[in-house]
């Protein structure tokens, strides 16, 4: 309970930071009732600003939160500090959003996209089915979060076949990189 009290602080003076001064300044340290801060709408991510414009009327500048992300993940590791290789990677990227429960792909398809979780969960499953194609059962290998990627066989050999499926184990936010 006291890290959760001491997030609500931290988050209450991060969104309403003349609130909590006029607090902290009249009684102390505050106990925070949600109800009692003023509602402050919180600022979109950039990213999802950015990449939910059409490619056309992306600008550079736009891109910089997409670049950074990009950056930071363990697969592009080697281009950490090649910028005109990463921006050219977010400029092809696009946005896939999905549903809990949704497939991305299934084991047997071929891969012609390699991804990047923005937000929410995956899943890498094994799923058997009956003759007429209905899911049976679902073995889930492993499950997948924000800054890790998957699908890399799309990259790796044209026409890789998938050897396991994806789904969306909770609402998600993912960058899609075709395989061209």
């Amino acid at each position: 309970m006291g890290a959760i009290e001491q997030t609500l602080l931290y988050r209450a003076i991060e969104t309403q930071p003349d609130y909590m001064q006029h607090q902290f300044a009249t009684i102390g340290e505050p106990k925070i009732d949600s109800a009692a801060l003023p509602t402050k709408t919180l600022p979109k991510d950039p990213i999802l600003l950015a990449l939910r414009k059409p490619k056309p009327e992306r600008r550079s500048k736009d891109m910089d939160a997409v670049v950074d992300f990009i950056r930071q993940l363990k697969f592009f590791h080697a281009f950490k500090n090649d910028e005109h290789t990463l921006r050219e990677i977010a400029g092809e990227v696009e946005l896939a959003e999905l549903q809990k429960d949704d497939f991305l792909f299934e084991a047997g398809m071929l891969g012609e996209h390699f991804y990047m979780i923005l937000d929410g969960e995956i899943s890498i499953v094994l799923c058997k089915k009956n003759a007429d194609g209905d899911i049976l059962s679902t073995n889930v290998l492993v499950k997948l979060y924000r800054g890790q990627t998957f699908g890399e066989t799309a990259l790796e050999s044209s026409g890789g076949v998938r050897s396991a499926g994806a789904l969306a184990s909770q609402p998600s936010g993912l960058l899609s990189l075709h395989v061209d």
